[in-house]
């Protein structure tokens, strides 16, 4: 029973545990009749007894009284524990009464709690993804800048060294066109340099869009072949070009497509000891939809361990040939973007001391595709989650999808994905694994560790040993490299829901 201060009658309904407590013993003096239903008590078992029987330990309880000491008059958040061991979170209030403390105490709703975790959650990845677009405007911008700075005087500087070459001012002897060649030489690789750097703020921004158009590959790949022949006769390097006769056209951005053939045979060439070998090798797979150009090489080959890092921008390998050869790191990873851009993937194979061989595939449909005869199943009801920082696989795949009957929401990042799942009821998700601000490793892992067991489709344009093992064991249910096939994907969508 309470005390004579608050009506019997008003107790009794009150949803709220009343306590008053000890200040000498901490132990519960008087209570109400709800300690019952949400400590499971009744009032005479908890009378006399010290407060701490419904905290978890001594040390948790030693924690509810500091808090407390600090917080008279003052509603906080502490947790408890029920007759049966089952902890809960509570709202306290309490107030000072001479020797002694009354309390009033409610439990939080679950629901209400989770409401309230996910409010501060989006909060905080508003205020997070705020900042990195911030951070992510002002290095394009910096990079842009500098580029522009960098790149006016130094095409002064080729313009007059073109000039003089052309003895438009004077004949020059045999000691000064070597020099005027060595300063063109060396500021085209700086002009390179820049290009790659502004290339890469370009894509990061957003700012680059492909043109796609039919463009022969045959065309594309010998022109590459012109461009490096410099290269590959110095080093007494044999470049073989493979084109087989019923792949003469593919669907790509000709300027980005000569881009990652150019840099792929290049750094073939670079790496390949003198009187090695480098081979471009062409094959279409009309079922899948995709084509595959396959450059490899009698180099020096990758380790496992570095195969990864090829891919990030300014990454180079501690090898003995590449610090040899020099360069900054760039072309690799524009290679990758271009690649991704397409909806395609690269996928490297290699061998210490014995050659590499990249893989780029890339969508393709054939002069005569094949008829898809898979009956598509309407899903009005399914809700499909699909990230990719890749404009055009979000706009192709979703499109395909919706067509399917499928709802799609898209998200551009990790922290994007996790921010849909705690808001919307998904149904399967379909998750890129190289994107910017948080990767798909570790959204796939915090949506797992959440307690989410939504069916997570992982695809990839970067494919190196073990990355489907990898993404398999974090709790991925499927794997993919891109191009898609999408009627493989629905294969596995239909399996999977």
């Amino acid at each position: 029973m309470m005390t004579n201060t608050i009506p019997q009658e008003i107790l009794s309904n009150l949803s709220e545990v009343i306590l008053t407590i000890n200040l000498q013993t901490n132990e519960i003096e008087a209570c109400n009749y709800a300690v019952e239903n949400i400590f499971g008590y009744k009032e005479q078992e908890l009378i006399k007894q010290n407060v701490s029987i419904l905290h978890i330990n001594n040390d948790t309880f030693q924690q509810f009284l500091k808090k407390l000491n600090t917080s008279l008059g003052v509603k906080f958040e502490f947790q408890m524990q029920r007759k049966n061991g089952e902890l809960f979170m509570a709202e306290h209030f309490y107030i000072q009464q001479e020797n002694e403390i009354i309390g009033i105490i409610n439990e939080i709703n679950q629901s209400e709690l989770l409401k309230k975790q996910l409010a501060d959650c989006t909060t905080e990845l508003t205020i997070v993804d705020a900042q990195l677009s911030q951070a992510s405007r002002l290095k394009d911008e910096l990079l842009a800048n500098i580029s522009h700075e960098l790149r006016t005087p130094l095409n002064g500087i080729l313009g007059i060294t073109d000039a003089l070459q052309e003895e438009a001012y004077e004949t020059l002897n045999e000691q000064q066109i070597k020099f005027l060649q060595t300063i063109t030489d060396n500021g085209n690789k700086l002009l390179a340099i820049i290009n790659g750097i502004l290339s890469l703020a370009k894509i990061d921004a957003g700012k680059v869009t492909l043109d796609i158009t039919s463009v022969m590959i045959e065309t594309i790949a010998n022109v590459c072949q012109r461009i490096t022949s410099k290269l590959s006769n110095e080093k007494n390097i044999s470049v073989f070009n493979t084109s087989y006769s019923e792949i003469t056209v593919i669907q790509a951005d000709e300027r980005c497509l000569k881009e990652i053939l150019l840099n792929l045979i290049t750094n073939a060439i670079k790496f390949t000891p003198d009187g090695g070998s480098v081979n471009l090798t062409v094959c279409g797979y009309p079922e899948h939809e995709a084509v595959d150009l396959i450059i490899s090489d009698t180099g020096i080959g990758i380790a496992d361990k570095d195969m990864e890092l090829l891919f990030q921008p300014f990454v180079q390998l501690n090898g003995g040939l590449d610090r040899i050869q020099g360069g900054t790191g760039l072309g690799l990873s524009l290679v990758y973007r271009f690649v991704e851009m397409h909806g395609g993937s690269i996928t490297l194979e290699s061998e210490v001391g014995k050659g590499s061989s990249f893989t780029v595939s890339l969508p393709w449909q054939p002069e005569h595709p094949v008829q898809n005869n898979l009956t598509a199943i309407s899903q009005q009801n399914v809700t499909i989650l699909l990230i990719d920082d890749n404009f055009t696989v979000t706009d192709s795949l979703s499109e395909l999808l919706t067509s399917k009957g499928y709802q799609v929401i898209v998200a551009f990042d990790g922290l994007q994905a996790i921010k849909k799942v705690l808001e919307v009821n998904i149904d399967l998700i379909i998750m890129d694994i190289q994107m910017p601000e948080m990767d798909g490793i570790e959204a796939i892992t915090t949506i797992r560790a959440k307690g989410f067991e939504i069916p997570i489709i992982a695809i990839t344009a970067l494919v190196v040993t073990g990355s489907e093992e990898q993404c398999l064991e974090i709790g991925a249910n499927a794997y993919f490299k891109k191009p898609v096939n999408f009627s493989e994907l629905e294969i596995t969508i239909t399996k999977l829901l």
